[in-house]
């Protein structure tokens, strides 16, 4: 049995994407080999009223809250406690957060099962890792009671073997897509309507140099899904730029399937929903050329820019001038986008 251990987040709770999905997909379609392990909380510390009685017991307090947080895991653990035999293996697909704290899971489990192989999936960027406080050693000490770390792309690979992990402890995989849901109804729209460029999601996403591309391409209908974040705002409304925040999942499938292009504007970016659902909905790609993008897209599907001005207009303009190059681009997204599925996940997960 693989036991997989997920965390439930609220922008994607009850969507076909995220790793909560992923692991019902596995459960649903392989019953007899896997078993989900779901939170519904994070790790949080509430600060206290003073600084000084912060600074004073803030050791204490994440000793406490930590403490709690473990024991609300291993509460929800107790069906694997009870089951797991020799050959069953763990999956902790939340792994180099602080705020789920798969790490000090990871020790206990370690010291508890010695010989259950423990596996654990990181889907940060390695500059969001930077960001998030992950020095070279604690990345060092997070790694000590995994068996295999997993990845979603070959930066984050490279990055953590330039940490000092050894390459052997290492497997590179992809974000997986549910291409049942995401699936485009038709590919083109009539040669005479203006291209539709989608833009998607928020993490690492350049936000000035958008706003410079969109005022470049009159010509082009723009839809900004801004989510919960107030990056973006135009200096001035425009009649072909919408802007829409967070809503279902079936009205974003829907804005999908009306539009041409996914533009991504990244600093940085391994797997992501982003582009594989994309690609799922046959929209042909704009993307910068950062972290591991090629590992997903390629030139039969994609356009990788550099984060100039005239690089992203440039591949704009390719694309609307030239309708038969974009569907093209279009259909080899959907083809590509089938190597991503759950079965090859499976695939993945039992050859480790």
């Amino acid at each position: 049995m693989n036991y997989l251990i997920v965390q439930q987040w609220p922008n994607t709770k009850g969507n076909h994407a995220g790793m909560v999905h992923m692991c019902d997909l596995l459960v649903s379609t392989y019953p007899n080999e896997y078993s989900k392990i779901e939170m519904d909380q994070v790790l949080f510390f509430p600060p206290r009223r003073y600084r000084l009685t912060n600074f004073l017991l803030g050791n204490f307090d994440k000793w406490r809250y930590k403490r709690k947080y473990l024991k609300d895991y291993l509460q929800r653990c107790h069906i694997l406690f009870s089951q797991i035999k020799s050959g069953d293996k763990i999956f902790l697909l939340e792994y180099h957060l602080f705020h789920t704290d798969q790490f000090s899971l990871a020790k206990y489990l370690k010291k508890k099962f010695p010989h259950i192989p423990l596996i654990a999936l990181s889907h940060l960027s390695p500059s969001m890792l930077r960001s998030f406080g992950f020095t070279t050693k604690i990345i060092q000490q997070w790694e000590k009671p995994i068996d295999i770390q997993l990845t979603l792309g070959s930066s984050l690979t490279q990055f953590f073997i330039k940490e000092g992990i050894n390459s052997t402890k290492i497997s590179t995989g992809f974000h997986y897509v549910d291409n049942k849901y995401y699936i485009r109804s038709t590919l083109m729209q009539p040669n005479n309507q203006k291209l539709k460029a989608i833009v998607i999601g928020n993490l690492q996403r350049n936000y000035p140099l958008l706003l410079q591309v969109i005022e470049m391409t009159p010509e082009i209908n723009w839809t900004i899904c801004c989510g919960c974040n107030k990056q973006f705002s135009l200096s001035h409304p425009k009649d072909n730029v919408k802007t829409v925040g967070f809503m279902d999942e079936s009205e974003l499938k829907k804005l999908m399937n009306e539009s041409d292009i996914s533009v991504n504007i990244l600093d940085d970016t391994i797997g992501s929903n982003v582009i594989t659902t994309s690609m799922a909905m046959g929209l042909a790609i704009i993307v910068s050329d950062v972290g591991s993008i090629h590992d997903y897209c390629s030139n039969e599907n994609a356009i990788f820019c550099k984060n100039t001005l005239d690089s992203f207009t440039q591949a704009i303009n390719t694309l609307s001038n030239n309708r038969d190059k974009l569907l093209k681009m279009k259909e080899a997204s959907q083809e590509k986008a089938k190597k991503f599925s759950i079965e090859n996940i499976h695939t993945w997960f039992n050859s480790l």
